[in-house]
């Protein structure tokens, strides 16, 4: 299996070039050119994308971020729902927790804290691209066909696993 995977940083705070803020419940553009992301309000992507330059340089990594609320601090982290993103952001890239990684991938898609963006395939396998909407990371996790999974074994690893973080 020949996977690329690029591993981007988080959104910006600002625009990249009004350097405007870029605050909750409003869209954003992102484009990934020359090892860097790129975060540009709508105003400023318009005036991109007219500009000739740009037009010339194709670049195939851009997609539309919506930008979430803020969640306070305190209570993100003392709920269920932080800790199963801070341990599938532990468990990406694990082959053997695959099932583990789409199965928190679904919970926290219902719970709208990561949201799908893409689905990739390479070599006859099917990749999920979610985005973690408070911070902007992408995260790349393999689609597991539901007849396929054990769903009792699983549930009981993550559950320990989470209990695990309680203490």
């Amino acid at each position: 299996m020949n996977a690329v995977f690029l591993e981007l940083p988080r959104r910006s705070l600002s625009c990249r070039e009004c350097t405007k803020a870029l605050t909750g419940e409003q869209y954003c553009m992102s484009r990934y050119e020359d090892g860097q992301r790129c975060d540009y309000c709508s105003e400023c992507w318009q005036k991109t994308q007219s500009n000739a330059e740009v037009e010339k340089k194709t670049t195939p990594y851009t997609w539309k971020v919506r930008i979430a609320k803020k969640i306070k601090e305190q209570n993100l982290h003392a709920s269920k729902e932080a800790k199963a993103l801070a341990y599938l952001k532990d468990i990406v890239g694990c082959h053997d927790k695959a099932a583990e990684q789409f199965c928190l991938a679904l919970f926290l898609m219902r719970k709208k804290l990561i949201q799908l963006r893409k689905e990739i395939d390479i070599d006859s396998i099917t990749y999920n691209q979610f985005e973690v909407l408070e911070t902007g990371e992408m995260l790349i996790i393999p689609k597991i066909p539901l007849s396929k999974l054990d769903s009792h074994s699983v549930q009981t690893e993550i559950a320990m696993q989470l209990s695990k973080a309680d203490s």
